[in-house]
């Protein structure tokens, strides 16, 4: 199928919110290793993933072969019934969690998770109001939508549709409280901790370590130790949404641990499926223990995809891919700092999860180019390298390539972005 079969597909039977990268988008038809390929059999190097799913690539042959042994055997029987390969799976996530005695809740994706936890939590707090960070993405339900903070994702949904509140997310390069990353004191907290005197309401806390959406967010490690203390002191339970930073992908098991936050809940999705659709709640047993509804998932624990997550998971430690992303990660933000442009106004993140903060070149270089964020991405994607976009106004690049991907993969994507923005910058001196 060539692109513009593709698009008048698409505008005819896709619903038109639906939208996707590129003025000239190549159809994906195959992908393998780190490797897209297109309908002329062109490839593109994938940093993107999928959105954080395909840690181990595409098609990877022990992820291939642990789908089609059990799809030949056994598919989908919902949480109803026992099945070997997910009990065998909730077993190796209790053992990867930093949660103590771990017990998991299966589900078929990450606003499912974010749904079954929001009902978990309440239970437990017996207080009715969530509190979320301003720059968060949560899923696509509409509980999760009211939790959610980016605006243009929430559309109408209001805050109190759900009982949640907001505060503002630690964004160092736009500091919300007017202060400098060099010298901030995470009065951010501060705010938080106010709101929460305020609202007697709010039992819980909901939030992303390194939000993906919102712009890879970096806080400094004083925001989580300060956080830390206020959770304690309003005896606050706490959510930590790991759907995109999970297994490995900030250079810890899970985001979680770079700055030993004690989560009691940790919703996953996204790559622990080996790029089939799976989600999950993570809890401490005593949480589960004392729910005293019954809770199902029809799709949750499907066998497939079970035995792919365990494949996936066995591949993680095997090749010790934590590891590698977090030494991959360190030279990546190295090299992309290097970068010598005006235009590129901050370089943050961790492990492979970076992001490059596009800003015009004024007085305080901090207005959003998300004109250029459109020209990088489609003048990348012509160059074989396929990049994603985030923040509040979609002026940042992502990075968030496959794990098992080279660094001399990734030293050619920076000089091919290097190359890009010299291009806009042409551009724009004539």
């Amino acid at each position: 199928m060539q692109p513009d079969e593709a698009l008048e597909l698409k505008k005819s039977h896709l619903a038109p919110c639906v939208n996707h990268f590129y003025k000239r988008p190549p159809v994906i038809h195959s992908g393998h290793g780190v490797w897209l390929v297109d309908q002329n059999v062109r490839e593109y190097l994938d940093l993107f993933s999928g959105v954080s799913v395909n840690h181990l690539g595409h098609a990877h042959p022990k992820i291939v072969k642990a789908i089609t042994s059990q799809a030949s055997k056994l598919g989908n029987l919902t949480t109803i019934y026992l099945t070997e390969p997910a009990l065998l799976l909730a077993r190796e996530l209790a053992s990867v969690s930093p949660i103590p005695d771990t017990k998991v809740f299966f589900c078929a994706s990450g606003s499912e998770a974010n749904e079954t936890v929001l009902f978990l939590a309440r239970n437990h707090t017996g207080k009715p109001t969530v509190l979320g960070l301003s720059h968060s993405l949560h899923g696509s339900t509409f509980a999760t939508l009211s939790l959610t903070g980016l605006p243009f994702w929430k559309g109408y949904l209001d805050s109190e549709d759900h009982r949640v509140a907001h505060a503002p997310s630690p964004e160092c390069f736009r500091c919300p409280v007017g202060k400098e990353k060099q010298t901030c004191k995470a009065q951010c907290v501060e705010t938080i901790d106010k709101l929460l005197q305020e609202r007697s309401d709010i039992g819980t806390i909901c939030l992303e370590v390194l939000p993906g959406n919102g712009g890879i967010l970096e806080a400094p490690a004083v925001f989580f130790e300060q956080l830390k203390a206020v959770i304690k002191k309003r005896q606050l339970t706490l959510i930590v949404d790991e759907v995109q930073t999970g297994f490995g992908r900030t250079g810890e098991m899970f985001a979680c641990q770079q700055y030993g936050l004690e989560p009691d809940f940790i919703t996953i999705a996204k790559s622990i499926g080996g790029g089939l659709p799976m989600g999950a709640v993570l809890a401490k047993s005593s949480y589960y223990d004392n729910f005293p509804f019954p809770r199902a998932s029809t799709f949750g624990a499907n066998c497939i995809v079970s035995a792919s997550a365990l494949a996936f998971l066995q591949e993680l430690k095997d090749s010790d891919l934590v590891s590698h992303s977090k030494a991959l990660g360190t030279k990546l933000k190295a090299a992309l700092g290097e970068i010598q442009s005006e235009w590129i106004a901050d370089v943050r993140g961790l492990g492979l999860m970076v992001g490059v903060e596009l800003c015009y070149p004024d007085e305080n270089n901090k207005t959003p180019a998300p004109a250029m964020a459109d020209f990088v991405l489609e003048e990348m994607k012509d160059l074989g390298f396929l990049l994603g976009r985030g923040g509040a106004k979609r002026n940042v690049l992502i990075w968030q390539p496959p794990l098992i991907i080279s660094w001399e993969q990734l030293e050619t994507a920076v000089r091919a972005l290097e190359l890009v923005i010299q291009r806009w910058e042409e551009e724009k001196a004539n």
